[in-house]
């Protein structure tokens, strides 16, 4: 899918999730996977506690990352399809 620099994410209700360090599990409740976030994806999962866009993301990310802007759209991009297509998020009304 393809994803707008603008397009706004949220979490959906399916996931519960815990802190573990520097990582966060995840549940899908109505699959009943498990999922394990690395820093990065822990941070953008952070960061969707209120509805945000890709961009608003990568700004974050970019800042506290090593990473250039045109990487962190690119894989930020890809984790939201991954999250999109396990209906951990939604694409959220603007």
């Amino acid at each position: 899918m393809d994803i707008a620099d603008d397009d706004i994410f949220e979490r959906t209700d399916s996931v519960l999730h815990a802190d573990l360090d520097d990582a966060i599990a995840m549940m899908n409740i109505e699959t009943g996977e498990y999922y394990n976030l690395n820093p990065a994806g822990s941070r953008i999962w952070t960061l969707l506690e209120t509805p945000m866009s890709l961009r608003a993301i990568c700004e974050a990310l970019v800042a506290e990352f090593d990473v250039s802007i045109e990487d962190c759209r690119t894989q930020t991009a890809a984790f939201l399809n991954d999250l999109l297509r396990l209906t951990m998020v939604r694409r959220a009304v603007h």
